[in-house]
């Protein structure tokens, strides 16, 4: 099966680097995963307002809430079989 990106991309896909390729060709059948590490400088949050979709993120593991000066994270990104759309 191939990647989001492939299939987004098409040929265009063919352009990449190898290593960008090698990265977002992952698909299902691929077993692969990519993990990236490193620090944010600084995390900013917007108006009051953006709190509550931080939240939710937060639980979705994909925001993060808080606010801070050099920042290590983690990112962790790995195929996941598509639901099926209604």
């Amino acid at each position: 099966m191939t990647s989001v990106f492939q299939e987004a991309l098409g040929a265009d896909f063919d352009r990449l680097h190898p290593m960008m390729q090698r990265r977002f060709g992952v698909g299902l059948d691929a077993a692969e995963a990519c993990v990236d590490r490193g620090v944010m400088q600084s995390i900013r949050r917007g108006p009051w307002w953006t709190l509550p979709f931080l939240q939710i993120g937060r639980l979705r593991n994909i925001l993060v809430p808080d606010v801070g000066n050099d920042v290590p994270f983690t990112i962790e990104n790995s195929p996941l079989p598509r639901r099926p759309r209604p």
